[in-house]
């Protein structure tokens, strides 16, 4: 604590406030396998996150609210995040240290190793991890934490939480979270975000100390804290104190007798906070730094500090802020030119340096520095990072290609594939959805932390060390392939998740695991954790609507939903009434949307339940058969540009036809959509608001969703079954076609 001289005796306490240097704790490490085989080589970290290493955001956040000391603490690839965090330019008066560990295995030892050192003395100080994007006014909670402490000393923490709903796209889906809150004061008393367990349970003494209780289970941890020193004196005399969720905060909240209470801060809906814990959730995070539901970190607005005017670390080529935003979400570093017929779809990031081929298509993905596109490939919804190349012709989709990797000529990579840093596919192999590719020897695998058992296998590694530092060199000898899976002239080997040994960590909050009780023990758990699960979504939103809910709490929730879907049909009735530009609409969606702090998919789910009403689908003497297709028809080209510019990728375009099923399928209410529901996926597919690569999802999702669900008896209906070959005959004469110009050629 810095010293001062106390002008008066009443002051002297203000005056230390005023003095003190705000610090934050960052840890550097997740103490799981979520970025297996990715993080063998690299700390987590330091992956780019659209284009800009993820613990940049983390920085600029703590610089943009004051913070002026920063403890990264690292255990794995301590050297190269060292190096990193040298060579950056952090915020003004922010000094960043890289203390590192090789005797860790967990947050809990971090935090009580850093109590030993004894460098830790802000009062508050912030304790947060490297992977989190947020935009939260810290210095709010940081000053409420004070306030608070000042009347109760035994307010230790606060934890920050963001309202969303069950099947919020930024929720773990092996994390069921649910808080007890005091009513009147916030105070956490309840805190269990195992999915392993149908309920929750709390003593009867809870309810003499709090008059009102509420269980929240809207609720997202921002993995933000707000913490006093008696939180590390805790955990450092307790050493069974591993994962601080699972472990220290459960125990803490349950422990009446010992006296310190745990506050939680609800975020402002303006506010976005999310954690990057696993492959899905980055696949969702960059979707919301893309659509600037992050601003002001957005791709254009120079997070990294070897850009110019960035305040955070160095970034994808050091130009992040050379980045021009285009319509439809895209981005274009403004030293690139593309050939005229290459097609760029929304949601697009091209880095510095980029090489794309005639005729290629990208789509919802992220390219990164010197990264080459052949003639004729197809990138959708993918991550490839700096150095990485697609061949001519071959497709990418749904997927993350590391550093310096390389897709040969015609291969495929489909839906949830990874592939590790220096990988090579061979050309014309086609890879099997959610497979991982790495270049470390399985004897090596393990050397760099062995995160994922219940105390990890101290004889694997353990963590960090002087295995760690191999894996910083890249050592040429630990290269492996295996020609019957990356093909011939390729490099790598299949990662199994059984490498990790039994994957229960003790990051609760990215695990879970266990049979829920719902059907989690079918589940598995690595699809989970990669981006494009659409079947393990489903089956998640489908254990949810499975619970019983009280009556009163289900009433109160639908009819919120009714009244959200209420209004944004007014908004549509009205401006279709009144002329209301296209884009004025748009505009008045997505502020009624923040207002409520509701997601992008109900929006578009209650968009498309307005366009059926307003082709008097809904009403007792409805049309039937093709007078009714002929109005949702006409209905359809009214509203196509906004459809289309609310559904911009293949996932929220799902949620178009999600909402036709729930129409068609209202409970109590016969409806004679569910007729010529065939025909509405033909409108969709023909007006474009619905894509193929949307259509192909939607396919899966039910193909892979429980038979007994009513949305099967759409989807088995043989005029159903009927279109969907006629799809699936089409694309492939496309792809014959492609392949006999490329032959002619």
């Amino acid at each position: 604590m810095a010293k001062g001289k106390a002008k008066g005796g009443g002051d002297e306490h203000q005056q230390q406030d005023d003095q003190q240097k705000v610090q934050a704790v960052l840890l550097a490490d997740s103490f799981n396998t979520n970025f297996r085989p990715i993080s063998y080589e690299m700390p987590k970290v330091l992956c780019p996150l659209v284009n800009t290493p993820m613990i940049d955001y983390t920085l600029e956040l703590l610089a943009s609210n004051g913070v002026q000391e920063v403890f990264v603490f690292c255990v794995n690839h301590a050297q190269q995040l060292s190096e990193y965090l040298s060579a950056g330019a952090w915020g003004d008066g922010m000094e960043v240290r890289c203390v590192t560990s090789t005797n860790c295995l967990s947050a809990g030892d971090a935090l009580r190793e850093l109590d030993q050192m004894g460098i830790v003395h802000g009062d508050p100080f912030v304790l947060i991890h490297g992977d989190v994007v947020s935009t939260v006014d810290l210095k709010a909670v940081l000053r409420a934490h004070k306030e608070a402490k000042k009347k109760d000393p035994s307010k230790i923490m606060t934890m920050c939480f963001k309202q969303a709903g069950p099947n919020s796209r930024l929720r773990p889906l092996m994390n069921d979270l649910v808080v007890g809150l005091d009513r009147d004061t916030q105070q956490v008393v309840l805190f269990n975000n195992s999915l392993s367990t149908r309920s929750a349970s709390l003593p009867l003494e809870a309810f003499k100390d709090h008059a009102q209780i509420e269980f929240r289970s809207d609720l997202l941890d921002c993995y933000i804290d707000i913490c006093s020193p008696e939180v590390l004196v805790q955990i450092s005399d307790n050493f069974d104190y591993q994962d601080l969720r699972q472990h220290f905060v459960t125990n803490e909240v349950a422990n009446v007798e010992l006296g310190n209470k745990i506050m939680a801060h609800i975020v402002g809906p303006r506010e976005y906070s999310a954690r990057v814990e696993d492959l899905r959730l980055y696949h969702a995070v960059s979707r919301d730094i893309i659509r600037r539901w992050t601003y002001p970190l957005v791709p254009d607005n120079a997070v990294s500090s070897t850009s110019s005017g960035g305040s955070g670390g160095g970034g994808d080529g050091g130009s992040a802020c050379a980045l021009r935003a285009q319509r439809g979400y895209v981005y274009r570093h403004r030293g690139v030119t593309l050939p005229r017929s290459v097609s760029v779809g929304a949601g697009t990031v091209i880095g510095p340096d980029v090489a794309v081929g005639e005729g290629a298509v990208l789509s919802g993905c992220v390219l990164g520095a010197g990264a080459r596109i052949g003639a004729g490939a197809r990138v959708t919804d993918s991550y490839v990072w700096e150095g990485a190349e697609v061949g001519e012709g071959a497709r990418v989709e749904g997927a993350v290609l590391a550093a310096g990797s390389r897709v040969g000529a015609r291969a495929a990579v489909p839906m949830g594939c990874v592939l590790g840093a220096g990988v090579a596919l061979g050309g014309g192999v086609a890879l099997p959805p959610f497979t991982r590719l790495t270049c470390i020897a399985q004897r090596d695998a393990g050397a760099d932390g062995a995160w994922g058992g219940a105390w990890g296998s101290t004889e694997s590694g353990g963590g960090g060390g002087a295995d760690d530092e191999a894996h910083d060199g890249g050592d040429a000898a630990a290269v492996v392939s295996d020609v019957a899976v990356v093909g011939e002239g390729g490099r790598g080997r299949l990662w199994l998740e059984a490498e990790e040994g039994e994957d229960e960590g003790w990051d609760s909050g990215s695990d879970g695991g266990g049979d829920s009780g719902g059907g989690a023990g079918a589940v598995d758990i690595g699809r989970c954790r990669s981006i494009g699960c659409h079947a393990e979504e489903a089956w998640r939103a489908q254990r949810w609507s499975s619970f019983d809910l009280d009556d009163e709490i289900a009433a109160a929730a639908a009819a919120a939903g009714d009244n959200f879907h209420q209004v944004i049909r007014d908004m549509l009735v009205t401006g279709s009434a009144e002329g209301h530009p296209i884009d004025n609409l748009l505009l008045e969606i997505k502020g009624y949307k923040f207002a409520q702090n509701r997601s992008f998919a109900e929006c578009i789910r209650a968009s498309t339940e307005a366009v059926l009403d307003l082709a008097g689908c809904g009403k007792p003497d409805a049309a039937a058969g093709m007078p009714l297709v002929a109005a949702v028809r006409e209905q359809l080209q009214l509203w196509k540009t906004l459809l289309s510019r609310l559904a911009q990728n293949a996932a929220d375009q799902v949620e178009v036809i999600m909402a036709v099923e729930q129409y068609a399928l209202r409970p109590g209410k016969a409806t004679p959509l569910a007729g010529v529901f065939r025909f509405i996926l033909q409108l969709l597919y023909d007006t474009e608001v619905v894509s193929e690569e949307g259509m192909e999802q939607w396919i899966a999702l039910r193909r892979s969703g429980p038979a007994t669900a009513p949305e099967m008896t759409l989807f088995n209906a043989p005029q159903t079954q009927e279109f969907i070959a006629w799809l699936e005959d089409e694309e492939e004469e496309s792809d014959d076609e492609d392949e006999d110009d490329d032959d002619d050629e």
